[in-house]
């Protein structure tokens, strides 16, 4: 948790409950409430979903890029305080999405597919992250292959095929459900 917008009693709060892993049961709770007890209107949770997604997302954005220095490495944990579970920034873009896909009635079969093999797909992506950044940066972290603005999406991009396309195999294989979900 960030140490440096947080007084002393919140951040010692918010470290414990990032080793209890608290706050993704708090995103559990939130996703049920709007499911179960928020009676708004499509257009409502249309309309309030993508602006709450948008203001965390471009919050997300802009304290990474003020906390980042071009041309100077830094350690991932002064980057990863802006993406934190428990920042106002990711509370409020996580449930702007969970609005926006409350409004889904019937989704493709591709996406139900899909969302099969999410559980897999997370538990394996740091494998995929890890190579292909390595790839994509070609070892010279000032001088990328690619300018770092088209990197990252990119990046995350080829990390969910990879990830999906092996979750997908693996779910092939009799007895895959014990091993990605």
């Amino acid at each position: 948790m960030s140490m440096y917008f947080l007084p002393m009693g919140i951040m010692m709060i918010s470290d414990l409950i990032d080793q209890g892993d608290i706050q993704s049961r708090g995103y559990l709770v939130l996703a049920h409430y709007i499911r179960v007890h928020l009676k708004w209107s499509k257009q409502k949770k249309l309309t309030i979903g993508a602006i709450s997604f948008v203001i965390g997302g471009l919050f997300t954005a802009w304290s990474f890029w003020w906390k980042a220095v071009p041309g100077l490495q830094m350690e991932t944990p002064m980057m990863e305080w802006s993406w934190e579970f428990c920042t106002p920034n990711v509370l409020l873009a996580t449930f702007g999405s969970f609005l926006l896909f409350s409004c889904i009635q019937k989704a493709p079969r591709w996406i139900n597919s899909l969302a099969k093999l999410t559980f897999g797909m997370y538990l394996m992506h740091i494998f995929f992250l890890t190579f292909i950044a390595e790839w994509i940066i070609s070892g010279d972290v000032d001088n990328p292959i690619l300018p770092v603005w088209f990197a990252i999406p990119v990046i995350g991009l080829l990390t969910f095929l990879c990830c999906a396309v092996t979750t997908k195999l693996i779910s092939q294989i009799p007895g895959s459900k014990y091993i990605i979900g």
